[in-house]
Protein backbone atom coordinates (compact mmCIF):
# COMPACT_ATOMS: atom_id res chain seq x y z
CA UNK A 1 0.00 0.00 0.00
CA UNK A 2 1.03 3.73 -0.75
CA UNK A 3 0.35 7.03 0.18
CA UNK A 4 -2.24 7.14 -2.35
CA UNK A 5 -4.23 3.16 -1.98
CA UNK A 6 -4.08 4.71 1.84
CA UNK A 7 -5.68 8.04 1.13
CA UNK A 8 -8.46 6.47 -1.30
CA UNK A 9 -9.10 3.45 1.58
CA UNK A 10 -9.45 6.00 4.12
CA UNK A 11 -11.76 7.99 1.74
CA UNK A 12 -14.05 4.76 1.24
CA UNK A 13 -14.29 4.10 4.82
CA UNK A 14 -15.68 7.42 5.62
CA UNK A 15 -17.72 8.33 2.57
CA UNK A 16 -18.70 4.77 1.35
CA UNK A 17 -17.71 6.10 -2.35
CA UNK A 18 -14.64 4.29 -4.09
CA UNK A 19 -13.58 7.11 -5.55
CA UNK A 20 -10.43 5.73 -6.99
CA UNK A 21 -12.27 3.45 -9.25
CA UNK A 22 -10.66 2.83 -12.42
CA UNK A 23 -7.37 3.99 -11.07
CA UNK A 24 -6.04 0.71 -9.59
CA UNK A 25 -2.19 -0.39 -10.25
CA UNK A 26 -0.35 -3.39 -8.46
CA UNK A 27 2.89 -1.58 -8.37
CA UNK A 28 5.39 0.99 -8.50
CA UNK A 29 5.51 1.43 -11.44
CA UNK A 30 2.05 1.19 -12.65
CA UNK A 31 1.76 4.16 -9.95
CA UNK A 32 4.05 6.47 -11.94
CA UNK A 33 2.72 5.74 -15.13
CA UNK A 34 -0.75 6.87 -13.36
CA UNK A 35 0.98 9.88 -12.21
CA UNK A 36 2.87 10.83 -15.67
CA UNK A 37 -0.58 10.23 -17.65
CA UNK A 38 -2.19 12.87 -15.32
CA UNK A 39 0.54 15.15 -15.04
CA UNK A 40 1.41 14.62 -11.03
CA UNK A 41 -0.13 13.61 -8.46
CA UNK A 42 -2.85 16.69 -8.20
CA UNK A 43 -4.08 15.33 -11.38
CA UNK A 44 -4.60 11.62 -10.39
CA UNK A 45 -6.52 13.20 -7.34
CA UNK A 46 -7.93 15.53 -9.25
CA UNK A 47 -9.44 12.55 -11.90
CA UNK A 48 -10.42 10.24 -9.24
CA UNK A 49 -12.49 13.17 -7.05
CA UNK A 50 -13.60 14.77 -10.76
CA UNK A 51 -13.34 18.36 -9.57
CA UNK A 52 -10.70 20.36 -8.60
CA UNK A 53 -9.08 20.96 -5.64
CA UNK A 54 -11.00 23.04 -3.44
CA UNK A 55 -9.98 23.75 0.41
CA UNK A 56 -8.97 20.81 2.58
CA UNK A 57 -10.95 22.32 5.68
CA UNK A 58 -11.67 19.37 7.69
CA UNK A 59 -10.64 15.63 9.20
CA UNK A 60 -11.23 13.13 6.59
CA UNK A 61 -10.44 15.26 3.82
CA UNK A 62 -8.20 13.85 1.28
CA UNK A 63 -5.35 16.26 0.22
CA UNK A 64 -1.68 16.46 -1.54
CA UNK A 65 1.43 17.79 0.55
CA UNK A 66 4.69 18.96 -1.44
CA UNK A 67 7.51 17.62 1.05
CA UNK A 68 11.15 18.79 0.64
CA UNK A 69 13.35 15.60 -0.64
CA UNK A 70 10.00 13.42 -1.41
CA UNK A 71 7.74 15.53 -3.84
CA UNK A 72 4.04 15.76 -4.17
CA UNK A 73 2.52 12.61 -1.51
CA UNK A 74 -1.54 12.36 -0.84
CA UNK A 75 -2.70 12.12 2.91
CA UNK A 76 -5.42 12.39 4.83
CA UNK A 77 -5.78 16.00 6.83
CA UNK A 78 -6.12 15.43 10.47
CA UNK A 79 -6.14 18.62 12.68
CA UNK A 80 -3.29 20.47 11.99
CA UNK A 81 -1.68 18.10 10.37
CA UNK A 82 -1.95 15.46 7.32
CA UNK A 83 -1.66 12.44 8.05
CA UNK A 84 0.42 10.28 5.18
CA UNK A 85 1.90 6.66 4.38
CA UNK A 86 5.41 6.88 3.23
CA UNK A 87 7.57 3.68 2.41
CA UNK A 88 8.92 3.64 6.06
CA UNK A 89 5.38 3.82 7.59
CA UNK A 90 3.21 6.86 8.54
CA UNK A 91 3.82 10.25 8.98
CA UNK A 92 2.06 12.91 10.50
CA UNK A 93 3.10 16.69 8.02
CA UNK A 94 2.06 19.78 8.92
CA UNK A 95 -0.67 21.20 6.98
CA UNK A 96 0.79 24.33 5.78
CA UNK A 97 2.34 21.79 3.59
CA UNK A 98 -0.73 21.56 1.72
CA UNK A 99 -0.37 22.44 -1.94
CA UNK A 100 -4.06 21.19 -2.90
CA UNK A 101 -6.92 19.66 -1.15
CA UNK A 102 -10.64 18.72 -1.50
CA UNK A 103 -13.50 19.05 0.59
CA UNK A 104 -15.63 16.37 0.22
CA UNK A 105 -17.79 15.79 3.14
CA UNK A 106 -20.42 18.25 1.73
CA UNK A 107 -21.01 15.46 -0.79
Amino acid sequence: MDCCQFTAFIVYKITGKNYADGLEYESELGADALIAKYGDLVGVLTRAIGEPPNQAKSDGDPCVVDVDGIGQVAGIKYGETVICLLQKGFIRLPDNLIIAGWHLWHK
